[in-house]
């Protein structure tokens, strides 16, 4: 599916990216989305957010630092246009913020990859190969990856000692 209008255009129209949006909007960085070219955005849905409140609370603060929030929204932008078909092979993405994802498929999701960040979050693509004005592309992903070192809560399960 592809459309004429940019990539900023599309994510503040798009009602699951609602939150995305509003962080988007916090940080002053939609004239920053709007001129992308070349580039894929990962853009978390809303359901997204909602699974990891504590990382979207966290980035709504108004003490957490505007570069934080912005980083992390550049680790969901890659400086190359990839469709999902270009992600089924393995293929390590460099992020805007110079981190590194890595895309693998699903045994469950043959067509959707999950992309995994540097602590092992995964993330199906749940919405893909949304082409904008400019060669961009949007993938939507059911998770938020988590950035490595953005010292918010997290939550530990008591039986399994995994964060939450």
């Amino acid at each position: 599916m592809s459309c004429n209008i940019n990539i900023w255009q599309v994510i503040s129209n798009d009602k699951t990216l609602s939150i995305l949006t509003k962080l988007i909007k916090k940080v002053g960085l939609e004239d920053f989305v709007a001129s992308l070219k070349n580039s894929t955005f990962f853009t978390p849905t809303d359901v997204a957010f909602a699974g990891n409140a504590s990382l979207t609370d966290y980035l709504f603060d108004p003490t957490t630092p505007e570069s934080t929030v912005k980083n992390v929204i550049y680790y969901f932008i890659t400086g190359k246009p990839y469709t999902t078909a270009q992600l089924v092979p393995a293929v390590n993405l460099v992020m805007l913020d110079g981190r590194i994802l890595v895309s693998l498929r699903s045994l469950y999701y043959p067509f959707m990859p999950i992309l995994t960040d540097q602590v092992n979050n995964n993330a199906n693509i749940t919405d893909a190969n949304l082409s904008t004005a400019d060669n961009n592309y949007i993938q939507k992903v059911n998770n938020i990856l988590q950035y490595g070192y953005i010292p918010y809560p997290i939550i530990i399960n008591p039986y399994t000692q995994q964060p939450i």
